[in-house]
């Protein structure tokens, strides 16, 4: 028995080259990755504008030139992961940065994604961080 995804020749496998073909020298993917950087940018300037607003002094956040995820770097000696297990029970998913080093980080910071989120959610999204970082009193 087959497993789902799985083919059982090299023409179907090849397929899906052949059909992504076209897509891509007729210049739809191209304005795709054009509107995605734009809604992208604009996604990220919102975000960035609701985290000053609602996390001065717990959490900094700057601007990227390109990605689907931001730094926010937190004060000196609070624990990352701590931090994101706190995000995690008011419903949100961070990821600690120190998880993606083999090495001690000398100041933790929380990996954010924002593509996926409207104004609203962002929004709602930064005002249950500022509660889970309280958790940690200000810095």
């Amino acid at each position: 028995m087959m497993e789902l995804g799985q083919s059982t020749s090299i023409e179907d496998r090849m397929f899906g080259l052949f059909a992504t073909e076209p897509f891509i020298e007729e210049g739809h993917f191209a304005r795709h990755l054009r509107r995605m950087r734009k809604l992208y940018a604009e996604r990220q300037a919102y975000f960035v504008t609701a985290a000053k607003a609602e996390l001065s002094g717990l959490l900094e956040v700057q601007e990227s030139e390109a990605g689907m995820h931001l730094i926010g770097w937190l004060p000196r000696g609070v624990d990352d992961r701590a931090v994101a297990r706190a995000a995690w029970r008011h419903n949100l998913i961070t990821l600690p940065l120190s998880a993606f080093s083999l090495k001690p980080v000398a100041r933790g910071a929380l990996v954010l994604g924002y593509t996926a989120f409207n104004g609203r959610e962002m929004r709602d999204s930064a005002r249950r961080l500022r509660t889970a970082l309280s958790e940690f009193g200000e810095q």
